[in-house]
């Protein structure tokens, strides 16, 4: 299923990011695995990552150079960890490149993959696209 962000991309067959996120992350039984390049403070995606942990959810999330993100987006991180031992937030940092994947798997059977960043421009302000994989292929 292709997923976009930017409304006039939406239609038959066509979902938004943000939609199936937050539905990948409300199904989450045993584990869930994030990386993205960018993560904004987006309220929504914070407070479903927060859900999920207390739930008793693996969950690891991994952010490109953690220090350069918007301080709300560090703090969060900071803190999800904290006494929450299924919870692993971890800083990619490798001198001479980046981690640019945005990628959520859900699962191993579940997973939304494409150009969008967390936050107002990946999920709304931008037109980006994706996919979303089920199955033995999204693992």
């Amino acid at each position: 299923m292709i997923l976009v962000s930017g409304a006039e991309l939406l239609g038959p067959g066509v979902r938004s990011f943000e939609g199936v996120l937050a539905e990948l992350l409300d199904s989450a039984g045993s584990e869930v695995q994030v990386a993205v390049y960018r993560m904004d403070p987006w309220r929504e995606f914070f407070h479903s990552l927060e859900r999920i942990a207390d739930r008793g959810v693996r969950l690891t999330v991994i952010v490109n150079d953690v220090e350069g993100q918007h301080p709300d987006t560090r703090n969060f991180l900071c803190t999800l960890s904290r006494g929450r031992p299924n919870v692993s937030a971890l800083n990619f940092r490798a001198e001479g490149t980046i981690l640019h994947a945005k990628v959520v798997v859900v699962d191993r059977r579940r997973m939304a993959i494409g150009s969008a960043n967390i936050g107002f421009g990946g999920l709304h302000g931008n037109y980006e696209l994706g996919v979303l994989v089920e199955g033995e292929d999204a693992w």
